[in-house]
């Protein structure tokens, strides 16, 4: 995937190269062992390339699917996750 190419909307309306270090960091700081985040990051990354619309996918959309993904995974990680606010 060129990741130059796959670039996410953030809450703020900006655009940014879509970044899978930032959803593995995510991942792991809310206590998904490393070998799982590195699944579910590639998962994102190949539900990016074919989600994009007009090379365009909302960070909101990514970390929704993530979200039911870690339900599934580990229901406590992902209330961990899901309660996460950016300051």
């Amino acid at each position: 995937m060129d990741q130059g190419v796959q670039v996410k909307k953030r809450d703020d309306g900006t655009l940014q190269p879509f970044d899978r270090n930032k959803v593995y960091n995510s991942l792991t700081a809310a206590g998904v062992m490393s070998n799982e985040a590195e699944c579910l990051t590639v998962l994102m990354e190949h539900w990016v390339t074919r989600n994009a619309q007009s090379q365009v996918v909302k960070s909101s959309d990514i970390r929704g699917i993530l979200i039911e993904l870690l339900k599934i995974l580990n229901p406590q990680v992902a209330t961990v996750f899901e309660s996460y606010k950016k300051p």
